[in-house]
């Protein structure tokens, strides 16, 4: 098969491929940037062993095969980690302000669970399997197993851990009210009647980990902004 390697392209096929918001983003990134002062010798060796520190590819050799397989030289790495340190730096000085509102606001979202959940079509099935296990007279994973008919009759009823922000909204409410242990009486969500009960809860505090995927939420929302205003 012929195949054209001549790679030429335009906004249109990049919008067509889903990339051109990311190409306009990464763009401003650079006009950006292009205004900050180049990093020093000392902070290019220092983001680069932690880099390879993150990625357990402080050997030498190891090092060496990971930019052979991913088509890198020294260089080209070079450009890509410190642009990464540059923007972080600038939205950590533009955002320094704004990150401990936009964490609690976000608190809620980021916050994990692990909840148990029984899913029945009938009102009257989901109260007498609420009695039941109100009742000690089965646990709550077998009645899960059981009766359920989602896909946690396969997990014993459990979800999780998983993040607040992907589960449905009405069931997150509940959860972000549920004390831990609490089992709730049957909720009707959409088509089916629930039995819900928080297992576990665990919340985040704004460590520095934390707070540099906040700077890079907010420098991105900034970028989206001007996109849109433009």
């Amino acid at each position: 098969m012929n195949i054209k390697t001549n790679f030429n392209f335009s906004f249109d096929d990049l919008d067509k491929w889903g990339l051109l918001n990311k190409a306009k983003l990464e763009n401003l990134k650079d006009n950006i940037l292009i205004n900050e002062n180049a990093p020093t010798k000392e902070v290019k060796e220092s983001v680069e062993i932690k880099w390879r520190k993150k990625y357990n590819l402080l050997s030498d050799e190891k090092f060496r095969e990971w930019l052979e397989n991913a088509q890198l030289n020294q260089k080209k790495f070079m450009l890509i980690i410190l642009r990464d340190w540059m923007w972080l730096n600038w939205c950590r000085n533009h955002f320094e302000k704004e990150v401990s509102e936009y964490f609690l606001k976000r608190k809620s979202s980021l916050d994990k669970v692990i909840y148990s959940i029984i899913t029945v079509k009938e009102e009257n099935i989901a109260n007498e399997l609420y009695i039941r296990i109100k009742e000690d007279e089965e646990p709550f994973w077998l009645i899960a197993k059981k009766y359920s008919s989602g896909p946690e009759k396969y997990s014993d009823g459990r979800v999780g851990p998983i993040a607040l922000s992907n589960i449905t909204p009405k069931l997150r409410n509940l959860l972000i009210l549920s004390d831990i242990g609490e089992l709730w009486k049957p909720k009707k969500l959409n088509y089916w009647w629930v039995i819900l009960k928080l297992e576990n809860k665990f919340s985040f505090e704004l460590d520095n980990e934390l707070k540099d995927k906040l700077f890079l939420e907010l420098g991105e929302k900034y970028l989206n902004k001007i996109i849109i205003n433009k």
